[in-house]
């Protein structure tokens, strides 16, 4: 019994030793990579919207966007006359990283990023990619309670209840999402 309870302890002790020495790998990993990408992100996102130019976005697209942003050009143009509504850019926040992995020497890392621009705030979710030692943009989502549609404040009785929706949606490239009245 004492041998059988000392290798269930044993066998338990190197599990979370296990675990320990995994988490502090990919801790160190995603550590390493952040900074590179959080300086790819203050440089890449000012220069997509300061004019909200679609060719900023396709300069530092991966392959894979670039297709996609240039199959769908006329939507992708209305999406970035909508972002214009924002107004300039008055100041971006420090990207998070949420989910950083690596996979066949392609490093994907999701970030969000706070941005205040001058008609209210957005959030905004980019994807990077990077193979070799160069970033590329994968993904670019902007959410913004300026998008939601304007309301009379005179109008009487409670508020109607709002649920999430999708305004536009396109293969996980650019994406504006927003809440809007139910029964719409």
């Amino acid at each position: 019994m004492k041998t059988c309870l000392a290798i269930v302890g044993g066998a338990g002790c190197l599990s979370i030793i296990i675990i320990i020495v995994v988490l502090a790998i990919f801790i160190t990993h995603a550590a390493y990579l952040e900074p590179g990408a959080n300086a790819y992100i203050d440089r890449a996102v000012p220069a997509i919207v300061a004019h909200w130019d679609v060719q900023q976005l396709l300069d530092r697209a991966t392959p894979t966007l670039q297709q996609r942003v240039l199959r769908h050009r006329s939507k992708v143009n209305r999406l970035f006359m909508m972002f214009r509504e924002l107004g300039h850019l008055k100041h971006l926040g420090s990207p998070t990283a949420y989910k950083i992995f690596t996979k066949n020497n392609v490093t994907t890392g999701t970030f969000t990023v706070p941005a205040k621009f001058a008609k209210g705030a957005a959030t905004i979710r980019i994807q990077l990619l990077r193979t070799g030692k160069t970033w590329e943009i994968n993904s670019f989502f902007i959410n913004s309670s300026v998008f939601l549609p304007r309301t009379s404040t005179t109008r009487p009785g409670p508020a109607r209840p709002v649920r999430q929706q999708s305004i536009h949606r396109w293969p996980s490239s650019v994406t504006v999402v927003s809440t809007l009245p139910q029964g719409r």
